[in-house]
């Protein structure tokens, strides 16, 4: 009976998480202030898209534009609208990190709506999706687990997302690191199916896929190639004595040396370092002794669980028990199928669980050679699904080991009545417990969103624009922001100028300002809009202006708004540091 009440319990609470993520989702999705990454690649497909036929070539390699060119009239109407989508997709990930795949499908519905909430929802629209396929498929691989109360546990850790800092963030912001995390969610999915198991080269030879739908997938190669030899192995076959084992590597080489070429050639050679980091480099494998190393690991997986799981309001108590909780059961599944490994590799239906298992090993590896960081960013987000199934899977042969120590009596056959109670209460306490944390997490998350909401509401109204439409010059310090670019009235009054000396950042020499010229050049007015949270001085300002076609700035300065700012405590969040700041400035310019 009690335990009948427990689970009750846990399922309204998980209905409870449910209702909430679906709220924060949907108000977030239109109204949450954007940030760079956010509208990065939407910002570039538009101004893709608003070339005209002659500047779009001009931009294309020489070859490419003169092939266009030569195209009959009909080819070139069917061929001309796939190249500049393909171009879009180059010019939206080309230097980064971001994910091609994920930017060829939102590449269809990026166009300027003439409405700029729907603009926000179209960039946006495609994590939101992916979040959702990603949640679908992570609830069908319970499947794993034969035990209800594993199964419970598992869905409610998984449930956590709903909530959670980064998983709610992300699900409402336009860049790709979502594709990585339903990529993960595929990619476990399809292991130890018994039609994956006789497509096994075809597999590996399309790993290139998960790739471009995530640069992350990158690293993680050894721990999918591993898991592949072994799921050889439980067909009773040596991959190394079969031609479409090796030809498959051959095609994943050339495809993965594609990718590479296409894509990441250009990409810091740091990318899987450098801020993530941390801002002391904390979250890196650098320390000369062992100890303050493993001290480093434990402290930056305690942040990044945190930012998974957790709401960043939760006690200190909450959050170490978890983080403890969460290692040790992920240590322990590990350790169990070391001991049984034998036996492990004879059930297909382990190789999901030994994959992840390879893949956490893989990551920490990577961290003791210094190549990726432990770091709660977002690129750690794709860690979610394998951390819930190991610790999972940890918690399940943990319980069964306890299980069998405390209620087999010495006749196998039958179980006696005190050892059936144990079991009962064991059950009710670990259900109580279950619901005792899920109570906390709605109940922080509750007292962290409630405030955190209005404060993420984009600064950026109507009468702003409206103050901002009549100028001739605008200075856009677009610092981490991509706005403006995409507010319809701006776009259509104002067009990107590019000055011969770039204009710079206020607040960072690394950074460049953006000068947006009235279409029509009648009105006068000069403004400057930044999204730093920091003021900047008079001087500063009309330095700027005079530099920027304000001849001779009035004195005068009308301050048209001045928004208060959000921020994340970079010590906290290995420098994810979002603001939600808007200064706009207007100066009068004499002719």
């Amino acid at each position: 009976m009690e335990g009948s009440i427990f689970k009750k319990t846990i399922y309204f609470q998980l209905f409870l998480l449910l209702i909430a993520g679906i709220f924060l989702r949907l108000v977030f999705v239109s109204n949450h202030f954007p940030h760079y990454d956010d509208l990065w690649g939407y910002y570039r497909t538009l101004g893709v898209r608003g070339l005209s036929n002659e500047e779009f070539i001009a931009r294309l390699p020489s070859k490419i534009g003169i092939l266009i060119n030569s195209l009959p009239q009909k080819l070139a109407f069917i061929f001309s609208p796939i190249i500049r989508h393909f171009s879009s997709v180059y010019s939206s990930v080309n230097g980064t990190t971001l994910a091609p795949l994920h930017y060829f499908f939102s590449g269809f519905i990026a166009f300027d709506s003439g409405n700029y909430k729907l603009n926000l929802v179209l960039a946006r629209a495609l994590s939101l999706a992916e979040y959702i396929g990603f949640f679908a498929i992570a609830l069908r691989l319970s499947k794993i687990f034969s035990k209800d109360l594993i199964k419970l546990f598992y869905v409610s850790i998984l449930a956590l997302s709903l909530i959670s800092f980064h998983p709610v963030i992300l699900s409402i912001q336009g860049h790709s690191y979502m594709a990585a995390i339903l990529g993960m969610g595929v990619l476990i999915s399809l292991l130890g199916n018994a039609k994956y198991q006789k497509s096994i080269n075809t597999q590996i030879a399309s790993y290139s896929l998960f790739v471009i739908n995530g640069i992350i997938f990158l690293p993680y190669l050894p721990s999918f190639l591993l898991t592949q030899i072994l799921a050889y192995r439980m067909k009773k076959t040596n991959p190394f004595r079969s031609i479409g084992f090796y030809l498959s590597l051959i095609i994943l080489g050339i495809s993965i040396a594609l990718v590479y070429l296409i894509f990441m050639s250009s990409i810091h050679i740091g990318s899987g370092t450098g801020y993530q980091g941390g801002p002391n480099n904390e979250y890196m494998f650098t320390s000369k002794t062992i100890i303050s190393s493993f001290n480093g690991a434990i402290f930056a997986l305690f942040k990044t669980l945190n930012t998974m799981f957790l709401s960043p309001s939760s006690p200190l108590i909450v959050s170490s028990l978890f983080t403890a909780f969460i290692l040790l059961t992920i240590i322990y599944g590990l350790i169990d199928t070391l001991i049984n490994f034998q036996s492990r590799i004879n059930e297909t239906s382990q190789l999901k669980v030994i994959y992840v298992q390879l893949l956490l090993a893989n990551h920490f590896l990577l961290y003791l050679f210094g190549k990726l960081a432990i770091s709660p960013t977002r690129h750690s987000l794709i860690l979610y699904l394998p951390i819930v199934i190991a610790s999972a899977y940890g918690l399940d042969k943990f319980i069964s080991t306890l299980g069998m120590k405390l209620v087999v009596p010495r006749n196998k056959n039958n179980l006696s009545f005190g050892s059936l109670l144990i079991v009962k209460r064991a059950s009710s306490f670990y259900l109580l417990i279950l619901s005792t944390f899920l109570f906390l997490n709605l109940y922080h998350s509750f007292y962290y969103w409630l405030p955190e909401m209005a404060q993420r509401f984009d600064p950026l109204t109507s009468d702003i624009i409206d103050a901002l439409k009549n100028k001739q010059t605008i200075v856009y310090d677009k610092y981490w922001n991509f706005s403006l670019n995409i507010h319809p009235t701006i776009r259509a009054n104002f067009e990107e100028r590019k000055y011969p000396d770039k204009v710079q950042s206020i607040y960072d020499p690394s950074w460049n300002a953006q000068v947006l010229i009235s279409r029509d050049r009648k009105s006068r007015g000069w403004a400057y809009v930044s999204n730093n949270p920091e003021t900047p001085t008079k001087s500063q300002i009309m330095t700027l202006a005079s530099s920027t076609g304000c001849k001779k700035p009035s004195n005068h300065t009308e301050l048209i708004s001045h928004a208060t700012s959000v921020g994340i405590d970079p010590e906290y969040f290995a420098n994810y540091v979002a603001t939600n700041s808007l200064y706009a400035v207007s100066v009068d310019c004499a002719n």
